[in-house]
């Protein structure tokens, strides 16, 4: 069995291992410190998204743009070759802790280090390499979603459903974005 098969039938999830999720953060020390940040890297390497390959680095503190990305998207890869065969033909890639003001320098300098990669494992034909889907994930946005007795939680907690999307409306006049409650809050906390 395929995970989310059963949702959404044949979609981009498939046996045939086309596709690899990433997920990448940088982590900074205490207000004041002169301790390094942390940067890591993780990446799904099988078709039930349970396997993964991870990166960590030491970069400069404070620096939220991961300084050895192309080393670390190299390494995932690689990696995924080695237990396939073949590399992924989309490849989603999940950033977190980046700021609104950040987005562009985000797109710019991280997705060139990520295209940078390309020609080396690919090849220099640009129609051989993966759709790449860039999702900044943002939180604590400080927006509350209220809804009436249908679309509240079965547990009566105050809370909206595990799952409730809202993609339209208030979002963001520029970016496409949405929000979602991807889990059960704790008694009125989400």
């Amino acid at each position: 069995m395929v995970i989310g098969k059963e949702i959404c039938g044949n979609c981009f999830l498939s046996k045939r291992l086309t596709y690899c999720f990433t997920g990448s953060d940088v982590s900074h020390p205490a207000p004041g410190s002169l301790l390094p940040s942390i940067s890591a890297l993780v990446a799904s390497v099988d078709e039930r998204l349970c396997k993964y390959t991870a990166s960590i680095r030491v970069q400069a503190s404070r620096t939220e743009i991961i300084q050895d990305l192309s080393e670390m998207f190299k390494i995932a890869l690689t990696t995924f070759y080695k237990m396939h065969k073949i590399y992924p033909k989309r490849i989603f890639v999940f950033r977190d802790g980046v700021s609104e003001g950040e987005f562009q320098t985000v797109l710019s300098k991280e997705v060139e280090a990520m295209k940078d990669v390309l020609p080396e494992t690919y090849g220099k034909n640009q129609a051989d390499w993966p759709e790449l889907t860039l999702i900044i994930v943002g939180k604590r946005h400080h927006f509350r979603f209220f809804g009436n007795a249908d679309a509240q939680d079965p547990r009566g907690n105050g809370n909206l459903y595990s799952g409730f999307v809202v993609d339209q409306d208030i979002i963001h006049p520029v970016y496409q974005d949405f929000y979602l409650q991807s889990q059960p809050g704790l008694k009125g906390s989400a």
